[in-house]
């Protein structure tokens, strides 16, 4: 496909230009293996597939912390998304009711403070 082999080639300049590393993201994974291969310097991949030489997800869809389905490549390993909303909502109440802070969330006043 002439779009992969453009990439490659441009992953080749980039590497002829001095850069360290280059990251390849959302392309079929013969695509990551193959601009990989072509490379001295690593690469990182982010939906291209297990064969680049490093791995990294946004860790927003790692941790379940959005509201959309997250992109095909993303395992979730956890929904906090939903967790932390309810914190949230429930910190909100206790601040608007009066309940938070307590006293014992609050400092102790020193005896003789503002003498």
């Amino acid at each position: 496909m002439e779009s992969a082999k453009l990439l490659i080639e441009d992953a080749q300049l980039l590497q002829d230009e001095g850069v360290f590393a280059i990251v390849i993201e959302g392309v079929p994974s013969v695509v990551g293996k193959s601009v990989t291969e072509s490379l001295d310097i690593p690469t990182i991949g982010i939906g291209a597939g297990p064969d680049t030489d490093g791995q990294v997800l946004v860790f927003h869809d790692l941790l379940g912390l959005t509201n959309r389905q997250p992109a095909k490549f993303v395992r979730q390993y956890a929904n906090l998304g939903p967790v932390i909303t309810e914190a949230i909502r429930h910190f909100a109440e206790d601040v608007r009711s009066g309940d938070f802070p307590s006293d014992a969330e609050a400092y102790p006043n020193p005896e003789g403070l503002l003498d």
